[in-house]
């Protein structure tokens, strides 16, 4: 879904360094980065917090951007953190706004990856 914004996001698995985490990264013309970290939290685990702004920049290098994708909402600890950040950016998709997303580019995903989502598309009935 997001490689119609991001041309050449390719998986990057991060998850055992101790630096930092990424799960998708982009190198965007002109040299721009932007590193993205999926996080899905269940209603009943609360919000993403600020130790998921110091994962993602752990793994940024100065002047990268970041965006942290989740299912759920965000807490205003990790909105400060991120807003604090020197020399990184480090931006939000909520579950609202990922979501809108999502049905933005259902008309571009492949059947299988909206069966990822609990989606059918294009089923008619006679």
């Amino acid at each position: 879904m997001y490689a119609r914004f991001f041309p050449g996001l390719r998986r990057l698995a991060t998850r055992s360094s101790e630096k930092g985490d990424t799960d998708l990264l982009a190198e965007s013309p002109g040299g721009v980065i932007v590193r993205i970290q999926v996080k899905h939290f269940c209603p009943e685990k609360g919000e993403v917090q600020d130790w998921v702004v110091d994962q993602l920049a752990g793994s940024m290098e100065t002047g990268d951007h970041g965006i942290i994708v989740t299912t759920g909402t965000i807490s205003k600890a990790a909105r400060e953190k991120a807003e604090g950040m020197e020399g990184k950016s480090i931006t939000f998709i909520d579950g609202q706004e990922f979501v809108e997303h999502l049905f933005e580019a259902i008309d571009s995903m492949p059947k299988e990856a909206l069966a990822t989502f609990g989606i059918s598309y294009g089923i008619g009935f006679l």
